[in-house]
């Protein structure tokens, strides 16, 4: 569905925040936007590959907004996977 020049303002404000665009980027990961949902059950697969679609629709109208949005939200996804590995691996040498 093509947006509106006012609901791709808003969109586009709202992603300047960084925590906007976590949240936004959380909700296709755990749509699934970001994996296949082929399941061997045909209920289950309907019901992932709905879940899905709204993923999918949400990545769209972050593209719609600007191709710079995702890329931007691809890298501090990436940051963020960075420093949990880090901090995981860190050793509490206080002891």
């Amino acid at each position: 569905m093509k947006q509106q020049p006012l609901e791709l303002k808003e969109l586009t404000n709202a992603l300047q925040s960084y925590t906007v665009r976590k949240v936004f980027w959380d909700m296709m990961k755990h749509c699934g936007a970001f994996s296949q949902s082929y399941q061997s059950d045909p209920y289950l697969a309907n019901f992932l590959l709905g879940r899905r679609n709204v993923g999918l629709w949400l990545m769209g109208e972050i593209d719609s907004a600007g191709e710079e949005w995702l890329l931007m939200m691809m890298r501090e996804a990436a940051q963020r996977e960075k420093d949990l590995e880090e901090n995981n691996g860190r050793t509490n040498d206080s002891d």
